[in-house]
């Protein structure tokens, strides 16, 4: 069995995950210290590393690299992906909400986050194991999918029961950590 290098398409993918995860990790821990209007613009880029990383959680449940299409892995996989759009579209709801001026109540907001978070981490962490499971990204890169789903899980839990400045730093890491999906598609595919 021979190997071919992973398609163009899923390297430049990976490539785009990885750098608006780097950029909006910083951007969010920069947020936190510059204030409001850079926080708003790293609430943006993490949107759309939200959806990127949809697309890329897309692209290694088809190319089966999550492993054969059984009924738990496209679960895992079209549920993460669903949830990481939906995450990037209450993030840019957010941003709208707040540049325009209407902000709903503070308790309203971190429930439905938590709420969201917590469905994401959950169907991440499935996501990770079945990639785990199926053995076929890179030895390296395996365990980073369900580090991600760790990392939200800590960042709804750190939501959930921590003060102010906590669940910022804790999702920075986990926007961080979920660029670490960008590198299974760095996996090359086998050829019988």
């Amino acid at each position: 069995m021979s190997q071919i290098p992973a398609p163009l398409l899923s390297r430049h993918l990976g490539v785009v995950v990885i750098a608006l995860s780097v950029l909006a990790s910083a951007g969010l821990l920069a947020g936190g210290v510059l204030g409001e209007g850079w926080l708003l613009a790293a609430t943006v880029v993490a949107a759309v590393q939200h959806a990127f990383l949809a697309v890329a959680v897309l692209v290694i449940g088809r190319t089966g690299l999550a492993g054969r299409h059984a009924l738990v892995p496209v679960l895992a996989t079209l549920g993460s992906a669903a949830l990481l759009l939906l995450d990037a579209l209450a993030e840019f709801l957010g941003v709208i909400l707040a540049a325009v001026g209407v902000l709903p109540e503070r308790e309203v907001v971190a429930a439905f986050a938590l709420v969201l978070l917590a469905l994401t981490a959950v169907l991440l962490v499935a996501f990770g194991v079945v990639v785990l499971r199926a053995g076929v990204v890179r030895r390296f890169a395996r365990p980073l999918p369900l580090l991600a789903g760790l990392a939200v899980l800590a960042t709804a839990v750190a939501l959930a029961v921590t003060p102010d400045p906590a669940p910022l730093v804790a999702a920075a890491v986990a926007v961080f950590v979920s660029g670490g999906i960008g590198l299974a598609l760095f996996t090359p595919r086998t050829l019988p």
